[in-house]
């Protein structure tokens, strides 16, 4: 039997409970609530991309990027576990990026400094660390390296 054919394309409100279902798995994810993802749907707030991988049996990861001005951040990216270093996070930042590109020119994130992957993966997408929030996260404290693109 062939691998699933895996497709990334665009979120939609109907798919919040799996992405909430993944992020609850990926520790390093950003926490959200329901309504918070439920907002990048409502046009009222800065203009948010989110797209999802799926094949045809489940969805397997998502990124969100914000736009606000000329600058975008990556809020969020995360990858059920059994598919984790199998390249998807590098897929759906990359599109994510090409989505991104076409309205801002500086894109940003931050992420936890002990998040090697994370690190190495945005490394490898051309990011480059421009500075750090001290003890910027909780549970546990840690600080935050900021990255440019």
């Amino acid at each position: 039997m062939g691998a699933n054919l895996v497709v990334i394309r665009i979120a939609r409100p109907q798919d919040i409970p799996a992405i909430l279902g993944i992020e609850q798995q990926t520790g390093n994810a950003a926490h959200w609530n329901e309504e918070k993802y439920s907002a990048v749907f409502d046009q009222k707030e800065p203009r948010r991309i989110m797209l999802l991988a799926e094949d045809n049996t489940r969805i397997l990861g998502f990124g969100i990027v914000r736009m606000s001005q000329n600058e975008g951040e990556v809020e969020n990216l995360a990858v059920v576990r059994d598919m984790q270093r199998q390249g998807l996070g590098t897929q759906i930042l990359r599109r994510l990026l090409d989505l991104a590109k076409t309205e801002v020119s500086n894109v940003f994130l931050e992420v936890r400094e002990a998040n090697a992957a994370a690190r190495a993966l945005y490394t490898k997408a051309g990011f480059r660390e421009c500075g750090r929030r001290k003890s910027y996260y909780q549970n546990p404290a840690e600080d935050a390296i900021l990255y440019r693109l």
